[in-house]
């Protein structure tokens, strides 16, 4: 069974005027606003002192730590909260595009999961051997950058929080920023069941027809978080096309995440999405996260 299914450009983020714009380097933060606190941040002695002489760079994810993206550090300069500075494991174990820092950074002292057991087996922090913590659908990293905030993968009931009337799973499903919801064009994803195939399985359908592109920095794959999948060339957007899958006899428990990365031009005028699922790569929740599968 298919839990969620979102196509999303990784390479637009909400902004802090409740717009959505170009996020060249995918770390959750606008080019317009990192340029922003750039100027701003420096007229400030706190935040000046906590960014000791460095800069936000819209074209590289980490330009304050290796182990952290900006986004991170973002919530370090402006509200003082504590980094996990003394961890160096920048491995990304469940394939979410968090590394096992930043994973450490995402916590709630009372998480809740999909189940009662779920919620009695997770930790504070998120788990870098599940790609869903809260098992709400969404992954970790996706909750965090389009909510930027440290408690939303470890949370399954925040889904249901509104914002100006919208609940925050439309907004995340929609691309949409909560500061203003309205002031967006949602995207308009539609999967439907389709069929149950000869050998039993579950068929389904998926259209859209909106994905707004924007034009970007080029950013390498050194400036990516060393990932090859989220650097580009300039004007172009990396598109994430992502599913849970759970199995049928167990639809609340871990599962496993299929998932495809796919450039396209800022120029284009129409996105020809990659459904071959068999194409995409997967990560199974393995024995090792906290909610066994």
């Amino acid at each position: 069974m298919i839990k969620n299914f979102y196509v999303t450009n990784l390479n637009a983020a909400p902004c802090d005027d409740g717009s959505i714009d170009a996020d060249s380097d995918a770390d959750g933060l606008c080019d317009k606003d990192e340029l922003r606190y750039n100027s701003e941040y420096k007229e400030d002695p706190t935040k000046s002192q906590r960014m000791a002489g460095l800069q936000f760079d819209p074209y590289n994810r980490n330009s304050f730590s290796a182990t952290l993206s900006d986004a991170f550090y973002y919530k370090y300069i402006v509200y003082g909260e504590a980094l996990p500075l003394g961890c160096t494991d920048t491995a990304d174990s469940d394939s979410d595009l968090l590394n096992n820092c930043e994973e450490q950074f995402l916590k709630s002292t009372t998480p809740t999961g999909a189940t009662q057991k779920w919620t009695e087996a997770m930790g504070q922090d998120a788990d870098p051997f599940n790609f869903d913590s809260d098992g709400d659908g969404f992954t970790d990293f996706f909750e965090f950058m389009m909510t930027r905030n440290k408690s939303s993968a470890v949370d399954f009931n925040n889904l249901a929080q509104q914002y100006l009337g919208i609940r925050l799973d439309t907004i995340l499903i929609e691309h949409r920023n909560w500061r203003n919801p309205t002031n967006a064009i949602p995207y308009d994803g539609k999967l439907r069941f389709a069929r149950v195939n000869a050998e039993g399985q579950i068929c389904y359908s998926y259209q859209q027809t909106v994905l707004p592109l924007y034009r970007t920095g080029a950013v390498s794959t050194v400036k990516a978080s060393g990932n090859s999948n989220l650097a580009h060339a300039a004007n172009e957007n990396v598109i994430l096309i992502s599913f849970i899958q759970s199995p049928e006899k167990d639809p609340n428990g871990p599962g496993e995440l299929r998932f495809h990365f796919q450039k396209v031009s800022a120029s284009v005028n129409q996105v020809n999405l990659n459904l071959r699922v068999d194409q995409y790569q997967s990560y199974k929740v393995s024995t090792d996260a906290r909610v066994e599968p």
